[in-house]
């Protein structure tokens, strides 16, 4: 993939499918120059549609740390701040480098790391 550059007012994502995972990513350069890395997962794995502090198998109480939430179990340089559904994926988002060679590599990490889960259980142990 070209080395994508992003000018002015232009807040257009970069989309693509990670080349190892296969899972759907974008990278988005906002107005204000901050950059957010994006990946998605769909129906099937343990975390589509869980909010970062949900614990997927009912292990605590509601709001009562957990560790296997997204927000326990995922890792990004700044942390995973952000879930959400939109184009019938569940994507995991975080605040990433301004550089696309950078950006790309992290947001391959938090890939990698979703598509090392097993669905039956959210652990990153995988097959």
């Amino acid at each position: 993939m070209a080395n994508p550059t992003m000018r002015g007012s232009d807040v257009r994502p970069v989309h693509f499918l990670d080349e190892e995972t296969g899972l759907p990513c974008r990278w988005v350069v906002w107005e204000e120059g901050v950059c957010w890395g994006y990946v998605g997962v769909s129906a099937g794995h343990p975390y589509y549609r869980m909010a970062l502090d949900e614990c997927p198998v009912d292990c605590q109480p509601p709001g009562v740390g957990c560790a296997h939430s997204p927000a326990a179990v995922l890792t990004a340089p700044d942390g995973v701040q952000q879930a959400g559904f939109a184009a019938t994926y569940w994507w995991f988002a975080f605040p990433c480098a301004d550089d696309w060679a950078t950006a790309r590599a992290q947001i391959h990490a938090l890939a990698a790391q979703l598509a090392r889960m097993r669905p039956e259980t959210p652990s990153l142990d995988g097959p």
